[in-house]
């Protein structure tokens, strides 16, 4: 009965990362898109407006660029996990094509 009661708790243990994880990369998602306006806008300024346009809204523009750098970085991971894993299929491919070797 304690290898079930850990196996199972082993499992909502996991569980409950992977939703901590999704919760972030959703969180980030909406940080993202509630501060692109802002942005934008900011890039529409005139130089000479432009200080102080970034001063008005540093807390949204920081915000802002900590949700891109986030998300930046997890498109890069998520490349690398993809090329990563197409290497693979393509390496167990070659193997099966090859056959038991005698």
């Amino acid at each position: 009965m304690n290898t079930r009661y850990y196996d199972l708790r082993g499992k909502i243990v996991k569980a409950e990362r992977r939703i901590a994880v999704l919760t972030e990369r959703g969180e980030m998602w909406a940080q993202y898109n509630r501060y692109k306006t802002v942005h934008k806008q900011l890039a529409r300024v005139k130089p000479e407006k432009r200080e102080l346009s970034e001063q008005r809204h540093s807390r949204e523009l920081i915000l802002y660029d900590a949700a891109a750098r986030y998300l930046k970085e997890l498109k890069a991971m998520e490349r690398l996990r993809k090329a990563a894993n197409q290497l693979a299929r393509q390496e167990r491919d070659k193997s099966r094509d090859r056959g038991p070797e005698r």
